[in-house]
């Protein structure tokens, strides 16, 4: 009885200090300076944004960052939008992300790049997520060595505007290799099975979405690397069965007049870069302006944050070509 007795007192004490330590560890702030980490920094911009200013918020993996150009968006349409992209993330992500985004915006269109919906999701990565999400120390355990006195009695506040709102912009032209871009969507009849899990997830995000007056909008980046009609077909059929628009831009290389020579970063044609990106914006901009709802706030003062935000990334742009020249 005494060992059973001590046993629990050890664990209390344990998930006390645990408990202790993750307050410690998790980032005050979404600086990498604070340690919030590079993969994570840009999508943590959404929180630093104005409460209610986001009409459309995107999400997904790398795919999502490097096709969507949310500031392209604001100058030709007025539509405010941010990318809560991150580097494989997977849909379990997603829909934290989705959460997160919820406390303090109520975006209208909610974007899902559906490529993450065939991502695996194994038992153990479930249970690592779960754990990371309730007992931050394990995730953030590196933090120890950047450690100030402020990590030991302040709150986490996010304080740093990210310009892009999520966007990573890329000027690098790799010319995608031959037999990577042609017949890669070679039309047939088979369906690529979406795991079981990853299915569920999906719809606990669209219930999400009716619930908190969200239309939510399923859409493929062209991507030879990544792409075949096997996945469409997966992909369309979910989308059918769980009432989701499926918006599937591999379909619509010709239409987007997508160069292969001119607008992937990589050789296998896994990510456009910016002049990609620039066609496919147009392309879902023209597309929400045509089905959807959404205000034009470019007269609006209280945007006027948003006409800086994109002056400053067109300087960006300007001076990345004149760097690579």
């Amino acid at each position: 009885m005494k060992r059973i007795i001590k046993c629990i007192i050890f664990i209390i004490i344990f998930l006390i200090i645990i408990a202790i330590l993750s307050k410690i560890f998790i980032p005050k702030n979404n600086t990498l300076e604070a340690g919030i980490g590079k993969r994570k920094q840009p999508a943590s911009g959404i929180l630093t944004e104005p409460e209610n200013t986001i009409d459309v918020l995107v999400l997904g993996d790398s795919e999502s960052y490097n096709s969507y150009i949310p500031l392209e968006l604001w100058n030709q349409y007025g539509f405010t939008s941010y990318v809560c992209g991150t580097p494989a993330q997977r849909i379990s992500n997603s829909y934290e992300y989705l959460k997160s985004a919820f406390n303090t915006q109520k975006p209208k269109i909610v974007i899902l790049e559906a490529n993450n919906l065939y991502t695996k999701n194994g038992v153990v990565r479930r249970i690592k997520e779960y754990i990371d999400k309730k007992i931050p120390a394990f995730e953030y355990h590196d933090r120890w060595k950047s450690l100030s006195k402020e990590d030991f009695y302040k709150s986490s506040e996010y304080t740093e505007i990210v310009n892009d709102k999520g966007y990573r912009y890329s000027n690098k032209v790799r010319i995608v290799k031959k037999s990577k871009r042609e017949n890669f969507m070679q039309v047939n009849e088979n369906a690529k099975n979406i795991p079981g899990y990853n299915k569920k997830i999906l719809k606990e995000i669209k219930d999400y979405c009716d619930k908190n007056g969200a239309k939510l909008i399923l859409y493929s980046s062209p991507a030879p690397a990544n792409w075949s009609y096997d996945k469409h077909n997966g992909i369309e059929k979910c989308a059918k069965d769980s009432r989701i628009e499926y918006i599937d831009l591999n379909l619509k290389v010709d239409e987007l007049q997508i160069n292969w020579k001119e607008d992937s970063q990589e050789k296998r044609g896994e990510h456009l870069n910016y002049t990609g990106a620039l066609k496919v914006t147009n392309y879902l901009g023209n597309y929400l302006k045509e089905h959807n709802e959404l205000p034009d706030h470019r007269q609006d003062e209280k945007y006027n944050s948003w006409n800086e935000a994109y002056n400053n990334f067109q300087k960006e742009i300007e001076e990345s070509k004149k760097a690579s020249v």
